[in-house]
């Protein structure tokens, strides 16, 4: 009985994590919670933190910081586990990032950079160093954002794993890191190929990232027909599977191509969408029409 339900726990984890790989993150949390339901049957508790850690990440990506991080401090301090401990560290600097408590989650990034080391684990590792980069770019130090990303890029490089889930979203973050750089030749080429990448894999989160960053640099460059064109794509995308973020940034974005193309009308429209996401702030709307934001604005969580 106890093999038959670890058996199945493994093959409840193995579906989340391809659910995460194709942007599916409601599959993979009643998968993941499923699991975790099993592990704590079975009261193993080492499967139990793996869960918790698996979880922590489907929460992240649909905006639950607070929850993401539940129980990942404990699973740190208790467990005697390298790859556990690398896990829930791993996570809690995630969920740490996007709440823009930076500090403490490079002191948790630094924890999992260890550990990835020390169980010589480079796939572990390029993970760590994509994560680094995250954080360095939303303190805006783009410089060292790239140097984490390109250290991550070249261990996935080397690497005779199938990674081209992991090659596409590190290309994606180069390429936006470059546009915000101006250097808009190599970045849209990074951001191309990580596209292709998402295409070949079915990865619709970063595929929807990549309409999103295309439609940035576009319209920075005033090619206003391809910006609108890819960010139509950006927001098909992000209503057709939950992805709010990318959303809201698709209706500034559109708002904005508008109203360089001179088109008032359909400037209102998408920044009253915009507009409802914020009744906090009355005056977004127009205060959008008023003054040009695109070179401060950040499209990243």
């Amino acid at each position: 009985m106890r093999k038959e339900l670890r058996k199945e726990m493994l093959e409840l984890c193995s579906n989340g994590a391809k659910a995460i790989k194709t942007g599916d993150f409601q599959k993979a949390l009643k998968n993941y919670q499923e699991a975790k339901k099993i592990a704590t049957t079975l009261k193993d508790q080492n499967a139990i933190h793996k869960c918790m850690a698996n979880l922590s990440l489907v929460y992240v990506e649909l905006g639950e910081y607070k929850k993401a991080e539940e129980g990942l401090r404990e699973v740190i301090i208790s467990s005697t586990d390298d790859r556990v401990i690398f896990g829930a560290s791993y996570c809690l600097a995630i969920s740490l990032r996007r709440q823009g408590k930076y500090a403490q989650a490079l002191k948790y990034a630094a924890k999992a950079l260890q550990k990835s080391i020390a169980m010589n684990d480079l796939d572990a590792e390029a993970r760590v160093h994509n994560l680094l980069g995250n954080i360095h770019l939303f303190q805006s130090y783009i410089d060292e954002a790239i140097s984490e990303y390109l250290k991550a890029l070249e261990i996935r490089r080397a690497s005779r794993e199938d990674n081209k889930f992991s090659l596409a979203i590190l290309k994606e973050n180069i390429g936006y890191s470059l546009i915000l750089k101006k250097d808009y030749p190599n970045g849209i080429r990074y951001i191309k190929e990580a596209m292709n990448l998402a295409k070949v894999i079915g990865d619709r989160r970063c595929l929807s990232e990549c309409y999103q960053d295309l439609c940035y640099a576009y319209m920075l460059l005033r090619k206003l027909k391809d910006a609108e064109k890819t960010g139509d794509n950006a927001l098909h995308l992000s209503l057709d599977h939950g992805y709010r973020d990318i959303e809201k940034n698709c209706y500034y974005l559109l708002g904005e191509i508008n109203f360089l193309k001179g088109n008032p009308e359909k400037m209102e429209q998408y920044f009253q969408k915009l507009q409802e996401f914020y009744p906090h702030l009355p005056f977004l709307k127009e205060f959008l029409k008023e003054f040009d934001v695109s070179e401060f604005i950040t499209l990243k969580q």
